[in-house]
């Protein structure tokens, strides 16, 4: 404490004022254009699209996105007093809140920031919309005087618009230093998804040109030569020749039968089996599941990990769904209290996800129930009160879940 107020006595309003600065106001260009004052993101704003192509089409990824989606889109619970949870029931009607927070969730995922405009009534009675802005569609300018990034939206060739700061939502899941912008949880994946494009085109290859488990391979006794015939006419007539039978023969393969003369002579030739294909195969496979920033046993993929590691991949997992739900909350939060003030109620309310489901509920069930006891231990001798004790459990009584 004594350190804490020598600090306090020499602190004075002059150290009231921040003395670093953010990196991008060396580079700001003293110019009145607000386009050349963009802040440009680390990495190209496309690549949120092709990383949104990526995760919709690619199978591994696709998987990924919807654990994380699935598992991430709880129930909603709503803490407050019965006036103002029956305003919030409304109001979250009104938006179809279902709807909403999966596509909340969706865009964070996805962009790695949560990107809205809540829509007030013309009369200021409340909030009647909420839309969602393409997050691609985002850039900030960096305000020396207020020391804050500002958003705006910018489609080309229009001038970028500067959003109401009071209506306007922009919430990043992570960012860099010096930068505004969310980072995408996926992005990673960009160095992984062109090795794994190859490699399907080798396989989609190999399988066009010799099956899956081999080929058939047929001798068959060509054609005599015709008197008069030059060389060069005879082996231009058997490679037609060897065309016309070969496309008669696939046809006949594909049907499940080779019809030929007693001349024919028709094997199959077996390709011997191996497991390099497949060992790269399920390497690719992890580095695009661990680019998504999983576990493979959390795709249901078989690692031989053990059980112990499985319940920390699991936690891991728990806490990254917890960062997400967060930023939902946050939102969510905002645009309640925004449309409570606007209707005149200031009341307190909080805005909260169930967590997501647990990896072994017995052992929860077991650890709740020693916690109850002790608190049960605590309300008896006096140091809390039973509605602390509930509270501390998780059993608030001014609590209702929203699915």
């Amino acid at each position: 404490m004594g350190f804490l107020q020598d600090i306090l006595n020499k602190i004075s309003k002059k150290d009231a004022k921040r003395t670093s600065i953010e990196p991008i106001s060396v580079y700001l260009p003293k110019t009145s254009s607000v386009e050349s004052k963009l802040i440009q993101p680390r990495f190209p704003y496309e690549y949120l699209l092709d990383l949104e192509r990526l995760i919709m089409t690619n199978p591994d990824l696709a998987h990924a996105h919807q654990v994380f989606l699935d598992l991430a889109n709880t129930d909603i619970k709503i803490k407050a007093d019965d006036k103002v949870r029956e305003a919030v029931l409304s109001f979250f009607d009104e938006l179809q809140i279902k709807k909403l927070k999966t596509q909340l969730f969706n865009q964070i995922i996805l962009y790695g920031a949560i990107s809205v405009e809540w829509i007030i009534k013309e009369d200021l009675s409340g909030i009647r919309d909420v839309k969602r802005v393409p997050v691609w569609t985002i850039r900030f300018v960096y305000n020396e005087e207020e020391d804050k990034f500002e958003p705006y939206q910018h489609l080309p060739p229009k001038q970028p618009i500067k959003l109401n700061e009071y209506t306007y939502q922009y919430i990043p899941l992570l960012t860099l230093d010096g930068s505004p912008y969310g980072i995408p949880p996926f992005i990673s994946v960009f160095t992984i998804s062109g090795i794994q494009d190859e490699l399907f085109d080798e396989i989609a290859n190999m399988a066009a040109k010799t099956g899956m488990i081999g080929f058939v391979d047929i001798e068959v006794k060509p054609p005599q030569k015709v008197a008069g015939e030059t060389d060069t006419e005879y082996y231009k007539r058997i490679r037609r020749w060897l065309s016309e039978e070969a496309a008669a023969i696939q046809e006949m393969i594909q049907k499940g039968l080779v019809l030929h003369t007693d001349a024919s002579k028709v094997n199959f030739k077996e390709i011997p089996s191996s497991s390099i294909g497949k060992d790269i195969t399920e390497l690719i496979e992890q580095w695009v599941v661990s680019s998504a920033k999983m576990q493979p046993s959390l795709l249901g993929r078989t690692t031989g990990s053990t059980e112990t590691w499985a319940y920390i991949a699991y936690e891991q997992f728990v806490r990254q769904l917890r960062n997400i739900q967060q930023a939902v909350e946050e939102c969510l939060s905002y645009g309640v209290k925004l449309h409570l003030l606007l209707n005149g109620i200031s009341d307190d309310v909080e805005i909260e996800f169930t967590k997501p489901p647990v990896l072994s509920p017995e052992k929860d069930a077991n650890a709740q129930k020693l916690r109850a006891e002790k608190l049960k231990a605590l309300v008896e001798a006096e140091i809390i009160t039973k509605d602390e004790a509930r509270r501390e459990l998780g059993l608030d009584p001014d609590e209702v879940s929203v699915e």
